[in-house]
């Protein structure tokens, strides 16, 4: 049997349920409870699991586990080989653009902040999914922190750009309103005196007095 390890020889255990481990107390065994044979041909592991021989270790499905099941859980991915494995850098790296990527397109092609907002969570939900569908078929594990992160941060930047974007053209727009209002005037003769001002006719009439 073959597992792969990390650089560091670290292995990621795929925590098995209870019910994977017959455990049977060792007084059964003493006071003859359990029939000759039936350990034969079985992995056998001994242990404690008082809590009082500090023999317990933490878990993420227990709070106190007895040692000797870190052991049967070892020997249960081993057998299985389902032991969870790590993506590499390079994968994780790839899928973190990719998405990223997708974030930045849909939110520089979509103006409605609301709608935005919700292509972003469901982008989100769409990795979680991801990943989960990875651990639990594969067991395959990738990064789930720094790409939400990092979706979150293009969301602000981007949303900071349009912000700006946005600021500047409107002052541009009201600058030239500006300038249109002081600069374009026009006389108009044969008809009183006629000015055009920003699209507005203003119309005199001259009064001759004899």
């Amino acid at each position: 049997y073959k597992t792969k390890l990390d650089k560091e020889g670290f292995l990621v255990l795929n925590w098995h349920n209870k019910s994977d481990v017959l455990e049977i107390p060792f007084w059964k065994v003493v006071n003859g409870e359990i029939e000759k044979g039936y350990f034969k041909d079985k992995i056998v592991a001994i242990g404690t699991s008082a809590v009082s021989l500090a023999d317990t270790k933490s878990s993420p499905l227990d709070r106190y586990l007895p040692g000797v099941k870190m052991h049967t859980t070892y020997m249960n991915n081993l057998l299985n080989s389902n032991a969870i494995q790590p993506v590499d850098t390079k994968t994780n790296v790839l899928i973190i653009f990719i998405f990223v990527l997708v974030a930045s397109i849909l939110l520089f092609k979509i103006n409605s902040n609301i709608i935005n907002a919700i292509s972003i969570v469901f982008l989100i939900g769409i990795y979680f999914a991801l990943s989960l569908w990875l651990l639990y078929q594969y067991n395959l594990w990738i990064d789930l922190a720094y790409p939400i992160f990092l979706i979150l941060a293009t969301y602000t930047i981007v949303y900071v750009v349009k912000f700006i974007r946005k600021s500047t053209s409107n002052k541009i727009s009201n600058n030239s309103n500006i300038n249109g209002d002081s600069n374009i005037i026009k006389e108009q003769p044969n008809k009183g005196n006629k000015y055009t001002l920003n699209h507005k006719q203003i119309h005199t009439i001259s009064l001759f007095f004899f």
